[in-house]
């Protein structure tokens, strides 16, 4: 099939986006995105060792996530903070799977 090349994208080997609509993109030896750049936004993903999503970091803005087992492994829990600003974090309703919050932590 090749890599594909649509709307000015850039691809690798193994199907790995390096840019795309003017931005360009790195990804780990997994072939996860690790990072986005923009002209003046910049993103960077980091990955768990079982590939989940850890965090992400956009600008000066950390977002973490925590994983429940017990769930089928969904989203349990997103925290956020900007830099010198305090933790903001959101909490599934395990019943509803409904977001509760945000909240300080």
């Amino acid at each position: 099939m090749g890599n594909r090349t649509d709307a000015s994208g850039g691809y690798t080997t193994g199907n790995r986006i390096t840019d795309f609509a003017g931005c360009s993109y790195t990804t780990d030896s997994d072939g996860n995105v690790t990072g986005r750049s923009c002209a003046g936004d910049t993103l960077s993903l980091h990955w768990s060792p079982d590939g989940r999503l850890d965090s992400l970091k956009r600008n000066n803005v950390k977002t973490a996530f925590a994983y429940d087992p017990a769930e089928d492994g969904r989203i349990a829990r997103t925290s956020w903070m900007t830099v010198g600003v305090a933790t903001r974090s959101r909490l599934r309703n395990k019943s509803s799977h409904n977001w509760l919050g945000p909240s300080e932590a």
